[in-house]
């Protein structure tokens, strides 16, 4: 253990966990939590599966994982994030310190029970997304801040954080019962503040990266580009799609990778038949290993359309020496100096980053 850290147990809450579920918030709960087990803390986490077979105890990297019972599909979707009777019979042990990631069905009564069963010492959260947060924000000071459509707004709010009973008992679990929030950008940053939550409990604190697996290569001359994370509609892969014929046209010999997973894959390989370009995307699923697609990749593209917080796949390009073509959302301008350290278009405009994509 470094000199000056003493061992701490700590319990992280992660909704979904590797290695059985992808996504941002999770992988970076699991980086984390390897890394602090490696400075001598003691670590457990506790995640969530749909199914009943899966629950129970099991290590991951040598880390104690136990697996809970929660209903996260429709309709108790609707419900669960809110309330989740499960999540306050779950006794959750003790330790100093209970770090709450991505929540999901959970729901934010597990605050509560973290908080009531005393048995950790400080209670932190991590925002990786703005959804417990959304309903506190005034409406204009939000959509000021999120720059997204009027649908994308609608939409982020319909998540259930709506200021009537709801809105009031998510906050009821959850404020209270946390005694130190981290947001990992500092447009996160603000929209906590923006919700009235007391400044002395917040702290910004950017996602991190392992640069030793991070390895620089030359760029390659085939002109691919890769596109890494979730194949969800908030992530603007219509909009990358509907720009490669335009890239093609300027780059004939161009292509696009998308590794992930997700439910708008159907549509996109439809999309790419009607364009006559299904020849020119490749869609490869999810991998664990990402490292060698970043090393394949001429440039990487992250053309969301809502918000990105701290996007990890901004910072393993850059690790990477790849240049980053991304929307200007959320917290990409703090990690992409535009013309310098990547390129930044604007949301939603295919034109652009076609243009974009293409002058890269």
């Amino acid at each position: 253990m470094p000199e000056g850290d003493d061992p701490l147990r700590i319990t992280t809450v992660a909704f979904r966990y590797p290695p059985r579920a992808p996504g941002g918030a999770g992988i970076y709960a699991h980086r984390l939590v390897t890394r602090l087990a490696a400075r001598g803390h003691k670590m457990r986490v506790v995640a969530a599966t749909d199914k009943g077979s899966e629950t129970g105890h099991s290590k991951v990297d040598g880390i104690d994982v136990e697996l809970v019972k929660v209903s996260s599909k429709p309709p108790m979707s609707k419900f669960t994030f809110v309330h989740n009777p499960g999540t306050m019979r779950k006794r959750f042990g003790e330790g100093d310190i209970a770090h709450v990631h991505n929540i999901g069905a959970f729901s934010t009564t597990l605050f509560s029970a973290l908080k009531k069963q005393g048995g950790h010492r400080g209670i932190v959260w991590t925002s990786h997304d703005v959804q417990l947060i959304s309903n506190r924000v005034p409406e204009d000071h939000f959509d000021q801040m999120m720059r997204g459509t009027d649908e994308d707004i609608r939409s982020i709010r319909a998540i259930g954080h709506d200021g009537g009973s709801k809105g009031r008992t998510i906050w009821k679990h959850f404020e209270p019962n946390t005694d130190r929030f981290i947001a990992p950008s500092r447009f996160m940053y603000n929209m906590l503040l923006a919700g009235g939550l007391d400044k002395a409990r917040c702290r910004l604190v950017y996602n991190g990266i392992d640069l030793e697996s991070s390895h620089v290569s030359e760029v390659p001359q085939e002109p691919t580009i890769l596109f890494l994370g979730g194949v969800v509609a908030i992530k603007g892969l219509d909009h990358l799609v509907e720009a490669m014929p335009r890239v093609l046209e300027s780059v004939p010999e161009a292509k696009l990778r998308i590794v992930g997973k997700g439910d708008m894959e159907q549509p996109l390989r439809q999309r790419t038949k009607e364009l006559g370009i299904e020849g020119r995307v490749v869609f490869e699923g999810h991998h664990e290993d990402v490292g060698p697609f970043y090393h394949d990749a001429m440039v990487v593209a992250l053309p969301s359309v809502v918000y990105e917080n701290c996007s990890l796949v901004l910072l393993e390009s850059m690790a990477h020496g790849r240049p980053t073509v991304a929307t200007d959302r959320g917290g990409n301008p703090e990690l992409v100096e535009d013309g310098r350290t990547g390129l930044l278009v604007k949301a939603g405009d295919p034109e652009d980053l076609a243009e974009t994509l293409a002058a890269v």
